[in-house]
């Protein structure tokens, strides 16, 4: 069995994993064209795949015919032959050795051409630094340091604190509420390893209110925010320095979030559901990347599921879109002895079969029989900086910077539920390796 470190988890969520099938509806691609050959060149770098994993990568036509198939380790190029066929399916996957669970990912109906996997930074511990807290406020109710995978708790008789960096150079936010139960912020910079920093909690400020208006009146919605010290910047060298989640259950138009002042980039991610079930059931989404937005916004599309078989899986959309994702799951109870196949794929093609995979990957990864996946759910999805499946595409695979630092107006989505899915667990709530979609969706 190959297997993957799990210190390196939260990297291999970003695999695109194997898949082939065939897709009908096609209007727009003809797949039986054939234009020069063009070599398809995989580029993995930046340690998307560490040294001690495998993976593997699969190159179909839209036929689900196997073009050409391999494995690899660590940062490598991999160059195929010429390719005939003017579209193609790209896939790639790989074990978790925690979970003994194989995530996968497809993306269809794709150029020839080169791609890139970029790698996003796995921060490692450093070592401690030594707080020195002077002028704490009598009466202090509640605070707390937040860092890199890390929050400690103070009180008013709290004298230092020994917290954990992960980081060079890191930032840790400290928020108070007070005897008053008001609230004061302070951005501590620039920290090192084994060094000593006294903080002065006579330097607490106010903190400014950001406020959000919901594109509609809601009665059951989600709001999470998480702040980044560099703005712009949601990848490697960044990482969240505040972060807030609150389930809303009342009749409401908007909601409001007191950060301190040098904090003004945040990721916010605001969910509005469609009944009192929350994850159990249908959901519309909104994502953003950059300053608080003042209003939220609802992707002017939705969808029906018309048959969630995986030999003829169909959905009817209506309005436009850039995005369709359906996720698929095998075997298994929790996110343990799964498989979990995420198939992303042009909403030009709304019918597909999941096909059998290469019979070397498949012995290889232990993968079922496609036509034994249940559909968990779909997504449409909307890029307000995109525009189109083409562009996403190339934004993810064939753009200098990461995905989000280029399209910071995030995402608006559509999510629906396959209603006979019998393996839903956690509340229906959709796992973190879904919800955190490779480099698309870089999540705290």
């Amino acid at each position: 069995m190959h297997t993957v470190s799990c210190s390196k988890l939260f990297q291999y969520i970003t695999l695109f994993a194997f898949a082939t099938f065939f897709l009908t509806n096609c209007d727009l691609f003809n797949p039986d064209e054939e234009e020069n050959p063009v070599p398809f060149v995989a580029n993995f770098t930046d340690d998307w795949l560490s040294e001690d994993a495998e993976g593997f990568i699969v190159i179909s036509d839209i036929n689900g015919q196997t073009l050409n198939a391999t494995t690899w380790s660590g940062n490598t190029r991999i160059e195929f032959d010429p390719i005939s066929d003017s579209r193609i399916i790209v896939t790639t996957g790989t074990r978790d050795e925690y979970s003994n669970t194989v995530y996968m990912t497809s993306n269809c109906y794709v150029k020839p051409g080169e791609w890139t996997w970029k790698g996003i930074l796995q921060t490692e511990y450093l070592g401690y630094v030594t707080l020195n807290l002077i002028n704490i406020p009598n009466g202090l109710i509640d605070g707390k340091f937040s860092g890199i995978y890390q929050t400690i708790g103070i009180n008013e008789y709290s004298s230092s604190v020994l917290f954990p960096l992960y980081g060079e150079n890191e930032y840790l936010y400290l928020s108070c509420v007070l005897q008053d139960e008001s609230e004061a912020y302070l951005l501590v910079e620039s920290i090192v390893p084994g060094s000593t920093v006294t903080v002065d909690l006579n330097n607490l400020a106010d903190p400014t209110n950001s406020e959000t208006n919901f594109h509609q009146s809601t009665n059951q919605f989600y709001v999470r925010y998480a702040g980044y010290h560099v703005p712009g910047q949601y990848y490697n060298g960044s990482y969240p320095i505040d972060s807030h989640e609150e389930y809303g259950t009342e009749n409401a138009d908007g909601i409001g979030f007191n950060h301190a002042v040098e904090t003004t980039h945040y990721f916010f991610e605001f969910i509005d559901f469609d009944s009192p079930n929350h994850w159990t059931g249908d959901y519309w989404s909104f994502y953003h990347y950059g300053p608080i937005p003042s209003s939220t916004s609802k992707i002017n599309a939705d969808f029906s599921i018309i048959n969630s078989q995986p030999d003829s899986f169909q959905i009817d959309i209506t309005g436009t879109v850039d995005n369709v994702l359906s996720n698929w799951v095998w075997g298994g109870y929790g996110g343990y002895n799964q498989v979990k196949w995420r198939v992303f794929t042009n909403p030009n093609f709304t019918n597909l079969a999941l096909p059998r995979m290469p019979d070397s990957i498949a012995i290889s990864f232990d993968l079922p029989y496609s036509i034994e996946f249940q559909l968990e759910n779909v997504q449409i999805m909307d890029y307000p900086d995109l525009t189109n499946h083409e562009e996403v595409l190339e934004t993810l695979f064939q753009s200098e910077d990461y995905f989000f630092n280029i399209a910071t107006d995030g995402v608006r989505i559509r999510t629906k539920q396959n209603e006979s899915f019998t393996g839903r667990n956690n509340n229906g709530k959709i796992s973190n390796f879904q919800k955190q979609n490779d480099i698309m969706f870089p999540t705290p």
